[in-house]
């Protein structure tokens, strides 16, 4: 999939930047950059070693101008898998950690309203997670 570039037709607009986090369901939202890989933005060893799930969360609005027009919501990756929700509402569910993805938000998100995006994420390595191939039968770590 082809990263999309801004034209006469299309617009781009860019959620990188602050992203509430958290590590467990109950504990406190704080802040942290998106994209980067939160294990690598806490000198705390729970951030660091963490494996398993965590969610990230921030509040999104579309342009009033670009309505009734298309739009797409995409991911240049989530490691290793994802489950987006868009004010509440599971929107996708993504498994591979190195490849993009998209979802169609059109009836979903309204111009000119602000809604809360949140991506629950599972960095759980595992045969299933990476592009391991196979060396003769051992193709994750000797196993």
């Amino acid at each position: 999939m082809l990263a999309p570039q801004s034209n006469a037709s299309r617009t781009i607009l860019d959620f990188s930047g602050v992203w509430d986090f958290r590590l467990k369901p109950d504990a406190p939202w704080q802040s942290i950059a998106v994209p980067a890989s939160y294990n690598d933005q806490s000198a705390d060893p729970e951030f660091r070693r963490h494996v398993g799930l965590a969610w990230y969360r921030r509040s999104i609005t579309v342009p009033s101008l670009l309505k009734g027009q298309r739009l797409m919501l995409r991911f240049d990756a989530v490691t290793h898998n994802a489950r987006v929700f868009l004010d509440g509402q599971l929107l996708c569910t993504h498994r591979g950690g190195f490849l993009p993805f998209e979802a169609d938000v059109t009836d979903i998100l309204h111009p000119g309203q602000t809604a809360l995006l949140e991506v629950e994420v599972d960095n759980t390595i595992s045969h299933h997670t990476l592009p391991v191939g196979n060396e003769g039968g051992t193709a994750f770590f000797g196993s």
